[in-house]
C-alpha cells in the first residue's frame, strides 16, 4: 500500500509540474517600471500610515499637514 501512496504522489508531482510549465509567465518589468511600482507601493503605505494618523489627529494644524501629506501623496498616485 505505501508502494502505491508514494508513486501516486509523484505522479501529481509531475502533473503540477507540466500545469507550471504551461502557464504563461508574466511579462519582465523594465528597471523603470520596477522603480515605478516600488514607489506606488512606498506611497501607498505612506498613505495608509498618513490616514490612520489623520484619524485619530486632533491638533488642527497638524490634521492641516497630514492632509496637505494626503493630497501630494494622492497626486503623485494619480500621476
Amino acid at each position: 500500500m505505501a508502494r502505491g501512496w508514494e508513486s501516486k504522489s509523484v505522479e501529481d508531482q509531475i502533473n503540477d509540474k507540466q500545469e507550471q510549465s504551461h502557464t504563461p509567465k508574466p511579462p519582465k518589468m523594465s528597471s523603470e517600471e520596477k522603480r515605478r511600482k516600488e514607489q506606488c507601493d512606498s506611497l501607498r503605505m505612506v498613505r495608509a500610515d498618513t490616514l490612520k494618523s489623520l484619524a485619530s489627529a486632533t491638533d488642527p494644524r497638524y490634521r492641516a499637514l497630514l492632509e496637505q501629506r494626503l493630497a501630494y501623496i494622492e497626486g503623485e498616485l494619480a500621476g
